[in-house]
């Protein structure tokens, strides 16, 4: 079986204020640009990051995020390319947003889209009652010297 990950986690400060639109079926669509720093003094350096929030998450995102403020997010890692109209190809990378945390002055205050905090059926059941899960016994010593190895 095979897997994969994208993942990107980044905490910095947004560059401008978001600019919320949305798409042709109305979905909503937030971006903006965060600053992260590495290095000291003379040697440091500054990343700029395209993000790109959705539906919930960029309304939350477009009413409540403003040039300066710290933000710590979470997203997949997406790379676009195209023709632009005058023919010269074009290639970009954004951060598709599914977590935002932003710190306001007095509180963190943290946004998730509904992929990412869909609870799953597991969480969704309801717990055993205590008198009802069964104690744990270490193994014996003939269980941890059983001979029927498959090696």
């Amino acid at each position: 079986m095979s897997k994969s990950v994208n993942t990107a986690i980044l905490l910095g400060r947004l560059g401008r204020d978001p600019v919320a639109s949305a798409t042709q079926t109305g979905k909503a669509i937030c971006k903006f640009s965060i600053a992260t720093s590495h290095g000291i003094g003379a040697n440091q350096k500054t990343d700029w990051h395209n993000i790109v929030a959705f539906d919930a998450l960029a309304e939350t995102c477009a009413m409540h995020l403003k040039k300066g403020m710290e933000v710590y997010l979470e997203g997949r890692i997406s790379y676009n390319k195209w023709v632009d109209k005058q023919g010269v190809k074009r290639e970009s990378t954004s951060i598709m947003a599914y977590k935002v945390e932003y710190f306001d002055k007095s509180e963190r205050v943290t946004v998730e889209s509904k992929l990412s905090t869909k609870p799953s059926a597991y969480a969704q059941q309801t717990p055993a009652k205590p008198e009802t899960i069964p104690h744990w016994q270490p193994p014996t010593e003939e269980q941890l010297f059983m001979d029927d190895l498959p090696f």
